[in-house]
């Protein structure tokens, strides 16, 4: 389907409201629970990345679990992981196989993932925010000095059924103190469920293993005496973005692409020092989609500043 009727329904799902006037669980609760229940008991150890929930007209609440998959800079669709109907007084409920699912050993603890509300950028924008700076247990697969070639292998091992997602090794606490991009099978909150994973992980990189990243340390792109060539995008056509978020950190700058895919925007991240015609000093910067004209980005532009207002189309000039 077309983005924008994509985004109409979503926004008339997603409404974050406490399930139950009396007591029990808010929606907001029940997508994170839900999430990390889905997580934890999923072959996998896959985690999707949004969740949606919906009050009935019995106060039952259903949640949908699903990723957004885009397949060109214009369409998008929902890949559905699982729907589980449940009270929101228990946690308790069913699948859509109608197998029984308990969500209320997730209530508290369990790991701190984007339950994205589409529709809510501040909730969206919070949660982001916060994934991206929460320690975790990382099944750590590659590493690379280069972006283009890291952000590859993360697609490709995604595109076997793992959260796969690049981190900046400086960035924490625990992680080499020498600036590599790292890439890891998921980000768990435990080292059970992570150690449940790497089996799973080592039939596509053998040497795979698992460490914790110790506290975030925000400190992205530090003078690390890299060449600026050395840090490769994720594409070297030049082309017409969407600029609509920049940042030190690559962490924080994944977090505002998801917030932009939770409203059904695609988006990626570039490096401003790869481009001859972006900012000389090295940030992070997110464009909502890649266009070959002016024409295609101008068009685009209004549905992308309803969620970033002062969004903007610039060409990027020739890759360096």
């Amino acid at each position: 389907m077309k983005l924008k009727s994509f985004m109409a329904g979503v926004m008339l799902l997603a409404l974050s409201v406490t399930a139950s006037a009396d007591a029990g669980y808010t929606t907001d609760q029940l997508c994170r629970m839900a999430l990390d229940y889905y997580e934890a008991t999923s072959p996998y150890h896959y985690r999707p990345a949004f969740c949606e929930a919906q009050v009935n007209r019995d106060d039952s609440v259903t949640l949908h679990l699903y990723d957004i998959v885009q397949d060109g800079s214009e369409y998008a669709h929902t890949a559905t992981a699982d729907w589980y109907y449940v009270d929101p007084l228990t946690g308790k409920g069913t699948n859509l196989l109608n197998q029984e699912v308990d969500l209320s050993p997730y209530a508290t603890g369990g790991s701190q993932g984007v339950a994205e509300a589409a529709g809510r950028p501040g909730v969206a924008e919070a949660a982001g925010r916060a994934e991206s700076m929460t320690p975790f247990y990382g099944v750590w697969c590659s590493a690379s000095k280069t972006y283009a070639d890291i952000q590859q292998e993360a697609q490709e091992l995604s595109a076997e059924g793992f959260r796969a997602r690049v981190y900046v090794s400086t960035d924490w606490n625990n992680l080499n103190q020498e600036f590599w991009y790292v890439m890891s099978a998921g980000a768990y909150s435990t080292e059970e469920a992570a150690r449940a994973a790497l089996p799973h992980v080592q039939k596509y990189y053998p040497d795979a293993y698992v460490k914790y990243t110790g506290a975030y340390k925000g400190e992205i792109c530090p003078d690390d005496g890299r060449d600026s060539a050395e840090i490769e995008t994720n594409a070297q056509t030049p082309f017409y973005g969407i600029w609509c978020q920049a940042a030190k950190s690559l962490s924080e700058a994944q977090g505002y692409a998801n917030e932009l895919s939770a409203q059904g925007i695609w988006s990626t991240v570039f490096v401003t020092t790869d481009w001859s015609n972006l900012n000389p000093e090295m940030w992070y910067v997110v464009s909502a989609g890649v266009y070959g004209s002016e024409e295609q980005a101008q068009a685009r532009l209004p549905e992308v500043q309803r969620v970033y207002p002062e969004a903007y189309v610039k060409y990027s000039g020739e890759h360096r």
